[in-house]
């Protein structure tokens, strides 16, 4: 399956800071939306320096054990804007489908829809072979 989850990269005050949250593509994969409360230091972040990335892996699909073989993992790379409008009740609708938990927190005042414009893509498999793509959107 697909990845649900990713490791959101921003840059703070005092340097890089890592998150983890649930996301889901739209706009055949042109954006990649995600959620967060606003009260968050990754909401901060962003807001302050919009340039972002996203990690998925397929841990959860393939390469279980001590074979690392089969594990492939992917850097995007883009710029970040929250949605508003039409474009955040896609959002919302896409995260709740790939991930129904979110449902309640989905719906929550507090919470922002964020869209990572997907710019470049940064593709390893097997710890090993890698590969850069630009995306020109």
């Amino acid at each position: 399956g697909a990845a649900r989850l990713a490791v959101l990269a921003t840059r703070g005050q005092d340097g890089p800071y890592t998150s983890l949250v649930g996301i889901a593509p739209v706009e055949d994969a042109e954006r990649i939306v995600f959620a967060t409360a606003r009260d968050t230091t990754k909401y901060r972040n962003l807001m302050r320096h919009p340039a972002a990335s996203l990690l998925l892996d397929n841990r959860g699909t393939e390469g279980q054990g001590s074979d690392v073989s089969g594990i492939a993992a992917v850097t995007v790379r883009g710029t970040v804007q929250e949605l508003s409008g039409q474009r955040a009740e896609k959002g919302r609708e896409a995260l709740q489908e790939r991930i129904p938990a979110l449902k309640e927190f989905l719906r929550d005042e507090g919470c922002a829809l964020l869209a990572l414009r997907v710019k470049r893509c940064h593709v390893v498999s097997g710890f090993q072979s890698d590969a850069e793509i630009q995306v020109d959107l």
